[in-house]
């Protein structure tokens, strides 16, 4: 579990009301349509990197179990050194 600074922490004791917090975005920040516009910009950036990374454990994975069936039996599981005697 993730130890999350005690700021960052909700009480589970019934004292946290959302209604107490102001929940707008800060004073500057841009127009709704524009914060709208970044998030599906975010989204989409966190989007592709989820995908590279799935691909990449993927790609992992398969290149760790090695040959399989057929090609098995075409791979050599050693090779000797150039020069010796196998």
């Amino acid at each position: 579990m993730i130890d999350f600074p005690k700021r960052h922490r909700v009480p589970f004791d019934g004292r946290f009301r959302v209604a107490d917090f102001d929940t707008e975005p800060p004073q500057g920040s841009g127009t709704e349509a524009k914060l709208e516009a970044g998030l599906r910009q975010s989204v989409s950036r966190l989007d592709e990197l989820q995908r590279r990374l799935f691909a990449d454990q993927l790609a992992r994975g398969i290149i760790a179990a090695g040959p399989v069936g057929r090609e098995q039996e075409k791979a050599p599981v050693m090779r000797a050194p150039a020069g010796e005697a196998r």
